[in-house]
């Protein structure tokens, strides 16, 4: 059984982890190894995953994978942000301290909370921020100026402090790799001018 490390006043170290990567890095390998480890050692914890990831269903097909008895995957739509507070809370109230939380891809929350965003904001006309940001006629400032952009935010910060940070056992995220936005001398970002780029081409 593997021995976890310990404070000094002999309570458990929680482990946090923020696996970042392009696709096929092993983000998600990284998770299922560490299962594996638990049940080949008979260590006590279950391995809960929020997932948006459609690599899961083949990954555990994999005969390293595919006899794992401690792993609970939560399927989510990833445009729908309720499902991922629901998932979370329900796995917040059944976590030990032994056991493991994980959201792949967490990326995938904040844009469901923008997506809910505009479908709320345009009463269930349109379906996602992108949708709503062309609607608007904005193709210039980012983030929009003028929107209420406390919502979306509230909602990823109920799922990310809520559900996940304080959740009482080991955390291990993933992130899929992006671009880091570069700001212009104007003030404004490099995406803007791919989104002018691309509203062209699609006028």
């Amino acid at each position: 059984m593997i021995v976890p490390p310990t404070k000094r006043d002999g309570s458990l170290v929680r482990e946090r982890f923020l696996c970042y990567g392009p696709p096929g890095s092993a983000k998600t390998t990284g998770f299922l190894k560490i299962a594996k480890w638990y049940q080949d050692t008979e260590t006590p914890g279950i391995f809960y995953v929020i997932s948006t990831d459609l690599a899961y269903e083949a990954m555990l097909m994999d005969p390293d994978y595919e006899s794992l008895e401690n792993l609970v995957v939560y399927d989510v739509d990833p445009s729908n942000m309720q499902e991922f507070i629901d998932a979370g809370k329900e796995i917040k109230k059944k976590g030990k301290i032994t056991d493991w939380f994980s959201v792949d891809l967490v990326g995938d929350a904040w844009k469901a909370s923008q997506d809910e965003y505009a479908n709320v904001s345009s009463k269930g006309k349109l379906s996602d921020v992108g949708t709503l940001w062309k609607a608007s006629g904005s193709i210039s400032d980012y983030p929009i100026s003028g929107w209420e952009w406390g919502m979306p935010n509230a909602r990823y910060r109920f799922l990310l402090n809520n559900c996940v940070r304080s959740f009482r056992g080991h955390v291990y995220c993933v992130s899929g790799q992006k671009e880091l936005l570069q700001t212009s001398g104007s003030g404004k970002t490099r995406e803007n001018e791919l989104v002018k780029q691309t509203d062209r081409k699609s006028t």
